[in-house]
């Protein structure tokens, strides 16, 4: 039925064929109409061949002149030349060399007529000789600058005369001095003549000459000659007057009727002095703005470069169609110039009226992807670009079958890339070759190259041959032609409009066509032949279409399914599978869309993996309606080729779809958990929202002295990982500090940003200073780079521009990248050797950018105690490093025996000069605290019994009771750590006796 032959078949044959597919009542409705049907068929059927051939023949001629084009910038010599129009503001033009003459006393100047156009012009901007351009004029037409100026130095001489001042002008411009009355400058009696040269008014003037003398001076001048004069005409309003120079330079040669008017041309003379001219004429040409041509949405006549209007304006020249205006439906050239400006189409380029005209109607069409049908003596002019279709034709608007003339276009004429050539508008006139435009889906499709060759002599922008050349493929991979036999409602469609047709029989939904041809007969139905086109053919040349137009909305089941589209892998933490004994399980997503609805409603997805390493491979089958599934087994890092495809089932047949294919690297546990988003202090307790992450295993924090959000030089502050939030710091550093916290998987994975507090955490709180060895003001430790002033340790001033390796290039956000001065890394380094058991603290006050605080025991096995007595974990798992290590000082550690600690203070080099003002080594000792009930008193007064050890008693609490004795107050005499409290007990006259008291004792 997609037979074209079936349009000049005997209609009573074709009615008797359908019968069964349409019906009885239609098919005695065609019977009875059969021949006005087969007549209106045959006539349309003609019609289409017969513009197959037209357009052939188009197609053959402007391949021809393609193939033939040559660089339109060059000039020729003829008095018959074709006349040459040019539109819009092409790249230089040739043109006509329709007079020679000479003049001069030797023929020394060549005067060459060249005419441009056979028409008025807007403007001549610049012409160009073998290339190169003239440059500005003066307002005798003779350049004053350039490659046609010639400039020569001339030694001459000349009396100056000075005036009272001992200053002169001479005319023209001194390029050296060499002699002042035959004598060198300097050994003139006039060293000290200079001249000053004004390049403007082309004159030098002399200073420290004889005041009111003469001197005759010997000099070199700059001598310019112009070779070039160039006479511009534009025959304003059709109309010109003789060239008024030509006339002068060639008397009688030349006469006042030589008007040349309509014509715009130029007369150039050469001055044959230069040698480049002592040849044959030179190629001139010239760089226009072409025509004024009429616009049809203002009625106004102007230079403008609108393609549609430059199509309309040839079809109305004499070297186009002789139409006239009326016959050109202005409406759609209204339409059709607004569509051109909008896509931003430009008509820029010049043809010769010997060239033929269907070919240069072409081009002009091709400049903007439009055509032009005549229908009733009417031309149609359309733009390309997309418009919405003027009518829908369903079913009951046919007055016949629908015909399909081609299904598509012949593969000879079907192409997925389109290069070739245009003129630059930058240029000098050169064809160059625009990049090549190709869709990758078709040329998949094709599995070759499939190239068309074109030219566009009307566009002078590489983008717009971009546009234009997809447009091209586009529409090439299209082609379906029918022949629709409508009734009346179809009567206002005319070519060039485009409609919308929904058939059944077909799979015509909505199916856009552009028309192209019309016919009615009074017998006969409205016949429209329209060929597919829909809005994508019109896109900008960046986007790629598979088919833009597919012939039929109804599904081939026994096409091979396409392969998966959108096929992503992923397998990170969101992927993971925690199982129910708590074993993290890695796996893999694929995921993919939503196949079409043959394989969704009995189809299925083939999903197959291998690993590149193992050479592990496993295929995974899910329902066709499915759009993602689970990998398993795989190893994390791994490297996956993985592959899908539908399988569509017709039957017994089972039809396998092509792949989809890509490679993934297996994230799985390797994947770093998510950052803590926010973290919190309150005294000592930490807080922050936990992760959800599956295999997350907790959380690490650190801690770094000052204002130091680098992860890598913090140091731990706990054991081991925390295993939920909140979180109360075991050991509190002091001061201004750094708290950092990341969470880490099972993997022992962390998280790629912490989270940040900043915080001033305050002294250490002591109880009892035993002891305490301050630094300040001497700091007699170790010093390097730095000193001590007025009792502060500060850094050494340096010229370094880097700091030191510790610390980041960069810095944080708010840092100046240049400082006006940097000081040197301070390193300060001292031990102490307190000799009791107690609780050491260091008491600090630092000053700098980033600084580190660090310690150094001589005996690991006093900070653990004994071997029964473990810390944490073994003796060989120390937790602050073996001895001798240098480990950050957590605020404060416990002795437990007399040993020496090595402290290490370090402040960053940088802008911000390292200072420490205190530095003070604290043994703090822990209360101890007894109570004592119901002790008698002697009246001479007894000491406290007391059961533990002192070093000294701090505060006594006294309670007399009422034993008879008359106490009433009880008196401490002293506070001997080591035989106890000596108490008395008063009466109330303040007479010590006997007594009876509760205590409460507390010391260290």
């Amino acid at each position: 039925m997609f037979c074209s032959a079936a349009a000049v078949a005997d209609p009573i044959t074709i009615v008797a064929g359908l019968a069964p597919i349409i019906g009885g009542s239609a098919a005695a409705f065609i019977a009875s109409h059969g021949l006005m049907i087969a007549v209106a068929g045959f006539g349309l059927h003609r019609t289409v061949q017969a513009r197959r051939k037209q357009k052939a023949a188009a197609a053959r001629a402007r391949s021809d002149y393609n193939a033939n084009l040559q660089d339109r910038n060059v000039t020729v010599i003829s008095a018959e030349a074709p006349w040459q129009v040019v539109y819009g503001s092409p790249s230089p033009v040739g043109g006509a060399i329709v007079g020679l003459f000479t003049s001069g006393s030797r023929d020394e100047y060549k005067h060459v007529v060249v005419v441009f156009a056979s028409h008025q012009c807007e403007a001549v901007d610049e012409i160009y000789i073998d290339g190169e351009p003239l440059g500005a004029r003066d307002s005798s037409g003779w350049v004053t600058g350039g490659t046609f100026l010639e400039q020569f130095d001339v030694g001459t001489y000349s009396d100056v005369y000075f005036n009272d001042s001992g200053q002169a002008t001479l005319a023209g411009e001194v390029l050296g001095l060499s002699l002042v009355h035959g004598l060198p400058l300097a050994t003139s009696e006039y060293p000290g003549l200079t001249f000053n040269v004004n390049s403007v008014a082309r004159t030098t003037d002399f200073s420290g000459g004889p005041v009111g003398g003469r001197l005759t001076l010997h000099y070199n001048v700059r001598q310019s000659y112009s070779r070039v004069n160039a006479q511009i005409h534009l025959s304003p309003g059709g109309a010109d007057t003789a060239d008024a120079y030509l006339m002068n330079a060639v008397p009688g040669q030349w006469a006042a009727a030589d008007k040349l008017s309509g014509y715009t041309y130029a007369v150039i003379t050469l001055d044959l002095n230069m040698a480049r001219f002592q040849g044959g004429p030179p190629n001139v040409s010239a760089k226009l703005r072409g025509k004024k041509i009429h616009d049809f949405r203002t009625g106004t006549t102007y230079y403008h470069a609108n393609p549609a209007n430059c199509l309309a304006d040839f079809l109305m020249s004499e070297a186009g169609f002789s139409c006239t205006q009326a016959q050109i439906e202005s409406a759609a050239a209204i339409a059709a110039a607004n569509a051109c400006d909008a896509v931003g189409f430009s008509c820029d380029g010049a043809f010769f009226t010997s060239q033929d005209r269907e070919s240069t109607k072409q081009q002009l069409e091709d400049c903007f992807g439009g055509g032009c049908f005549q229908s009733g003596g009417v031309w149609r002019i359309r733009a390309g670009s997309w418009t919405t279709p003027v009518m829908t034709i369903d079913e009951g608007d046919l007055a016949g079958p629908i015909e399909i003339q081609q299904m598509s276009h012949p593969s000879r004429e079907r192409f997925n890339t389109c290069r070739g050539t245009y003129v630059d508008g930058a240029g000098l006139g050169v064809a160059t070759d625009f990049a090549p435009w190709s869709n990758n889906a078709h040329l998949a499709a094709d599995g070759f190259a499939k190239v068309k060759d074109v030219s566009f002599p009307f566009t002078k922008d590489h983008q717009r041959c971009q546009d234009l050349a997809r447009m091209l493929v586009e529409r090439s991979r299209g082609g379906m032609t029918i022949v629709l036999p409508c009734h009346m409602v179809a009567w206002p469609v005319q070519p060039g409009d485009r409609v919308a047709v929904n058939n059944a029989e077909f799979g015509f939904v909505n199916k856009t066509f552009l028309i192209l041809d019309w016919t009615f007969h009074p017998r006969a139905p409205v016949g429209l032949i329209g060929v597919e086109d829909v809005a994508v053919y019109y896109d900008p040349a960046a986007v790629i279409t598979v088919d833009a137009a597919p012939n039929s909305v109804l599904p081939n089941p026994f096409a091979r399914p396409a392969a998966p589209q959108s096929f992503r892998v992923e397998s990170g933490t969101e992927q993971l599978l925690v199982q129910a004994d708590g074993t993290i399980v890695t796996r893999v997503l694929v995921q993919w869309a939503q196949a079409d609805a043959l394989i969704s409603a009995a189809g299925e997805v083939h999903v197959r993996w291998s690993d590149a390493l193992t050479g592990a491979t496993q295929t995974v089958v899910v329902p066709g309606y499915e759009t993602s599934c689970y990998l398993t087994g795989v190893r994390d890092g791994a490297m996956l080729f993985l592959a899908a495809r539908f399988v569509r089932f017709v039957g017994n047949l089972k039809v396998v779809g092509n792949e989809a294919v890509t490679i993934h690297t297996v994230i799985g546990k390797t994947e770093p958990p998510s950052d803590v988003q926010t973290f919190t202090l309150d005294g000592d307790v930490l807080r922050w929202p936990a992760v959800d992450d599956l295999d997350l295993a907790g959380y690490q924090i650190r801690f770094a002295y000052g204002n130091n959000p680098f992860w890598n030089s913090a140091a731990p502050l706990h054991e081991g990982l925390v295993t939920s939030s909140p979180y109360t710091m075991a050991a509190r550093p002091s001061g201004v500090m750094t708290l950092l916290i990341k969470a880490v998987d099972t993997s022992g994975n962390e998280s790629l940003n912490a989270a940040v507090i900043v915080a001033n955490l305050g002294d250490t709180e002591i109880s009892n200073v035993l002891i305490s060895y301050p630094e300040a003001p001497d700091f007699t430790g170790t010093i390097t780079n730095g000193g001590v002033s007025g009792g502060v340790l500060q850094a050494d001033a340096t010229d370094l521009f880097y700091g030191d390796d510790a610390q980041p290039f960069y810095g944080v956000d708010t840092d100046d990248f240049y400082s006006a001065g940097t000081y040197a890394q301070l390193v300060y380094e001292w031990g102490r050797a307190p000799e009791a058991e107690g609780r050491v603290v260091l008491q600090h006050t630092i000053v700098a950018s980033d600084y580190a605080i660090e310690f150094r025991r001589d005996s690991q096995d006093a900070f653990y105690g004994g071997d029964g007595d473990l810390f944490y974990g073994d003796d060989d798992d120390p937790f602050y490093g073996t001895p001798g290590d240098w480990s950050t000082w957590p605020g404060e550690i416990t002795l437990r025996a007399p040993e020496t600690i090595t402290w290490r203070i370090t402040t960053a080099g940088g802008p911000t000069q390292g200072q420490v003002s205190e530095a003070t080594v604290v043994l703090d000792v822990p209360d101890v605290t007894e109570e004592l009930n119901d002790v008698v008193i002697g009246s001479g007064g007894t000491r406290l019994p007391v059961t533990q050890s002192y070093r000294s008693i701090e505060n006594l609490l006294l309670t007399v009771q009422t034993d008879g004795n008359g106490g009433v107050s009880a008196r401490i005499e002293d506070k001997n750590a080591a035989l106890g409290p000596l108490i008395t007990v008063r009466n109330a006259a303040g007479t010590a006796v006997d007594g009876l008291v509760d205590a409460r004792i507390r010391g260290y």
